[in-house]
């Protein structure tokens, strides 16, 4: 009988209302988690914000330290570098159309890019401001893209593009204006219409070599292996080859499209475009349109999906100080735009950053 009156006084003092200020401080920690629910998920944040500018095609200097990005405004491109720390701009470097979409650093203080400058397309080398001499690193001959030096300039990797239906190197004739591809390819420079892709590697003498179908090559930090996006079936999936064309290894599976990759600067991680995130089923087109950026383990563990909105995230690259920058066209919030002095609503393309996964 005792245990009984035990048992029922335990229920009825649980049963009693919180005093005030316990039920208060509950709804307190209730308020926290519901604004916390309504921020980003990702977390990402933004870097540049200049008004009437989209900026795309992120890529970070060798000492982290600059932030190198193909600008559009109306109906203007150029290339310009901004500080990678706050965005501001820095310097408009090149307004070549075939550089918009071929720089990259080979240094802290210089880049290269592809240019017919000379007659011809080649691959040249610049000082990072744009200014000083322009050396030509490699000459290249019909329908490259996407042309990549190695580290220490003993060939090129790049992307043979051929007609439809020709093998590699039966067409280098055919007549395709690389300026076209640099405006147009705005956010898709995985698909060439009309044309397969062939990842190459280019010797000083002008020897070539296929390594495989592909698009998109990323060069490992030690210069040994390259990374592509492969066209299979419907769908587009990450590959890895050695520079001399052995090695094959598929990276990336799954109905989906695996683009744009890039390397962690310490070789560990690969990060990319893709549109394999949830889909929302009421949407017939959200699994087309929806980007993301996505890391991968280089030894093809540990997928992880970096960013969650329903823009187009995509072009990503790596920093020394391990956040992840890509282009997005989410929306940009009242606050961020006040922490940039702009007072007017924009638009378009600006360059974000994540955290790259710290294992």
């Amino acid at each position: 009988m005792k245990r009984t009156l035990y048992i029922l006084t335990a229920m009825l003092l649980a049963a009693q209302p919180a005093p005030a200020a316990e039920f208060g401080s509950w709804l307190q920690e209730r308020g926290k988690s519901a604004e916390a629910a309504a921020e980003p998920s990702d977390g990402a944040q933004l870097v540049t914000l200049e008004p009437g500018e989209n900026e795309l095609f992120p890529r970070i200097s060798p000492n982290g330290n600059k932030l190198m990005v193909m600008v559009e405004k109306g109906k203007e491109q150029w290339l310009a570098t901004r500080f990678a720390n706050n965005g501001d701009p820095l310097a408009l470097v090149n307004r070549d159309p075939q550089s918009l979409l071929s720089a990259r650093w080979s240094d802290a203080d210089h880049f290269s890019f592809q240019s017919d400058r000379a007659s011809g397309v080649g691959l040249w080398v610049v000082a990072g401001d744009g200014q000083g001499l322009i050396r030509r690193a490699q000459e290249l001959h019909g329908n490259v893209v996407q042309a990549v030096l190695l580290p220490d300039e003993s060939a090129t990797i790049a992307v043979r593009l051929t007609s439809e239906g020709q093998s590699p190197g039966t067409n280098r004739s055919t007549a395709l204006d690389l300026r076209d591809i640099s405006g147009a390819q705005r956010f898709n420079t995985w698909e060439f219409k009309g044309y397969r892709g062939y990842v190459v590697r280019i010797g000083r003498d002008g020897s070539e070599k296929v390594l495989a179908e592909g698009v998109n090559p990323a060069i490992s930090p030690d210069g040994k292996r390259v990374l592509f996006s492969m066209p299979v079936g419907r769908s587009n999936h990450l590959y890895m080859v050695d520079v001399d064309g052995s090695n094959l290894t598929q990276l990336t599976s799954d109905r989906c499209n695996d683009v744009q990759p890039a390397w962690s600067r310490d070789g560990k991680w690969v990060v990319f475009a893709s549109n394999r995130g949830e889909i929302d089923i009421r949407d017939p087109n959200a699994k087309a349109n929806n980007w993301d950026i996505w890391a991968i383990g280089a030894d093809g563990r540990n997928l992880i999906q970096l960013t969650r909105n329903k823009a187009h995230d995509g072009a990503p690259d790596v920093g020394t100080d391990g956040k992840v920058y890509f282009h997005s066209d989410r929306e940009v919030t009242r606050e961020q735009r006040q922490e940039r002095q702009v007072a007017t609503a924009v638009r378009g393309f600006h360059i974000w950053t994540v955290d790259l996964p710290k294992n």
